[in-house]
């Protein structure tokens, strides 16, 4: 008889996260389908580099963020001094959270459509 090897869920998982990478390249790509398919067909890593990149800039962006936000709010509580008008920093600190969140929204829309 024959020892089947049982695929652990870890291993199951990394099927269904390339099927689903598959599947929005395949759905942003539009009329440009076959392109995609040629890729995938003439490297047969490209799903798996697509998968670990989109994992390295995730991991990096939500490790950064997070510092911009707490960085800002320490410097809005400690940087305040008299010298320096209070509504002049309060614009200044609110522009730089515009930013942060404008950027963090846009990599959302960015890492759904790609």
């Amino acid at each position: 008889m024959k020892d089947k090897k049982k695929l652990s869920c870890f291993s199951l998982s990394k099927f269904t996260n390339y099927e689903m990478i598959m599947d929005s390249m395949l759905a942003s790509s539009g009329a440009h389908q076959a392109k995609v398919l040629e890729k995938a067909e003439k490297n047969k890593n490209y799903i798996k580099n697509q998968s670990i990149v989109l994992k390295f800039v995730s991991a990096l962006v939500m490790m950064i963020m997070p510092f911009l936000s707490i960085i800002l709010y320490i410097e809005i509580t400690e940087g305040i001094f008299p010298s320096y008008p209070i509504e002049g920093q309060i614009f200044l600190y609110s522009f730089f959270m515009w930013i942060f969140l404008t950027i963090s929204i846009l990599y959302f829309f960015w890492v759904v459509y790609y």
